[in-house]
């Protein structure tokens, strides 16, 4: 046998090889990504300038959300409208109390389609004074066209 011959009956054998294991490490990836929060209005670091009268939480899979929580900048925790829930959804509609000013931060916990539970929090902030459309997460003021707005989640959007 020449060495050509060698390489020719090897090559197919370590090709298939590496496909089965590039396979193992995209499945164990895939399998191993638990669900979390997608997007929400107001999204994280956001500044607005009225206060919500619902907090919309979108997730990237079905969850049961079994905690949440909104506390203000000294620390008291807001009256909510929420009962955990095993029930799924990928979107959470929940009602916000009137008179929220300040910094205010949102835990949650859910549960995913592969029973893990997920934990997380995000921050915005209820000012009065902010600019209805122009103040951004980033903290700078700037100028885009309406339809960059719509196209990135309407006013007071995160870059």
């Amino acid at each position: 046998m020449t060495a050509n011959n060698r390489l020719t009956r090897t090559f197919p054998l370590t090709f298939q090889g590496l496909v089965a294991v590039a396979m193992l490490v995209l499945c164990s990836s895939v399998a191993m990504a638990h669900t979390g929060l997608k997007t929400s209005n107001p999204a994280d670091g956001t500044t607005v300038n009225q206060a919500p009268e619902e907090l919309h939480l979108t997730f990237t899979a079905s969850v049961a959300l079994v905690r949440l929580s909104v506390t203000d900048a000294a620390g008291k925790q807001l009256a909510l409208d929420f009962e955990p829930s095993t029930d799924r959804s990928a979107e959470y509609h929940i009602p916000m109390p009137a008179m929220q000013m300040g910094s205010l931060k949102v835990e949650w916990a859910a549960i995913g389609e592969d029973g893990h539970t997920v934990t997380n929090s995000f921050a915005y902030t209820v000012d009065p004074a902010a600019s209805a459309s122009e103040h951004h997460a980033h903290g700078e003021d700037h100028q885009h066209s309406d339809d960059h707005h719509a196209a990135n989640g309407g006013d007071g959007h995160a870059h």
